[in-house]
């Protein structure tokens, strides 16, 4: 088994899409490094990196390989589903899909759903 990459979140502290980054990173116990930069006042260094000069972005220095960047908040989630333990999705596109459906179910059982505006109405 070859040796896991070195991951840094670089982030804003109020960027809901760094938060989902950081959730999955948690959820997989994944050890990694975040550093937060003010998006007023980007460091240099960011803007040499960062193609679109938007957080979240993912640094990965695989070990002995050039360092990549994973930008885009749903691609560094799709990364990091592909490629690390424990997976918090089916493989099984039907079974991802039903998955989903019965989480949306859930909302509507515990009220959840009528309070975040979702309408929960049968129809």
């Amino acid at each position: 088994m070859s040796a896991a990459p070195q991951l840094e979140l670089v982030s804003h502290k109020l960027c809901p899409y760094v938060q989902r980054a950081a959730i999955v990173l948690a959820e997989k116990g994944a050890p990694f490094k975040r550093t937060d930069i003010v998006l007023a006042d980007k460091p240099q260094w960011f803007g040499q990196i960062s193609p679109l000069g938007k957080v979240p972005l993912l640094r990965v220095q695989p070990p002995g390989s050039a360092e990549a960047i994973v930008f885009e908040s749903a691609v560094i989630l799709e990364y990091l589903e592909d490629t690390l333990l424990p997976a918090l999705h089916p493989k099984d596109a039907l079974e991802r899909v039903f998955q989903v459906f019965e989480d949306h179910r859930r909302l509507e059982d515990d009220g959840l759903g009528r309070a975040r505006g979702l309408d929960t109405q049968q129809r």
